[in-house]
């Protein structure tokens, strides 16, 4: 993983974390005011439960809230690199196909050129090539003319 990848992510989740305290410090000095606010007006017993209650929500809301804003961040993030790896992926395999059709016509080229020199070779094996003919019917000749003449 890069180190500016988890520099900005670190750096995310201090922001974060302060946030979260910063949010934490209001919702005590919230709670503290309505204590206070509750204790002058002196409700009746189940009003302070009610406000406990509300309170206990609202803490828990702000707590869901600062640790799933940063998942939701991490999870467009991911979602973008993964789509960003798609389209890689189906670049190199379109360049994967077009390799493998290359090669499927090279390798037909090449088969009929190797059958084209089986052929010849097979041909020179069993006639001989022009050359080597060219060459005997000389050697023949001057063998013949040797015969012809007398030893002298």
């Amino acid at each position: 993983m890069p180190e500016a990848n988890v520099e900005a992510r670190v750096s995310s989740l201090e922001t974060s974390v302060a946030n979260l305290t910063t949010d934490v410090g209001r919702v005590l000095m919230a709670v503290d005011s309505l204590r206070t606010t509750i204790s002058e007006a002196q409700r009746p017993q189940w009003a302070n439960w009610l406000s406990a209650v509300g309170l206990a929500v609202v803490i828990i809301g702000a707590i869901g809230s600062a640790f799933i804003a940063p998942l939701t961040l991490n999870l467009a993030h991911h979602t973008k690199l993964l789509d960003e790896r798609g389209i890689i992926i189906d670049g190199l395999q379109d360049r994967l196909r077009n390799v493998e059709s290359d090669t499927k016509s090279n390798l037909k080229t090449n088969e009929a050129q190797f059958e084209s020199l089986t052929d010849r070779f097979e041909d020179v094996r069993l006639n001989g090539s022009p050359i080597t003919r060219e060459r005997l019917a000389v050697l023949e000749a001057a063998v013949a003319e040797l015969c012809k003449e007398p030893p002298k």
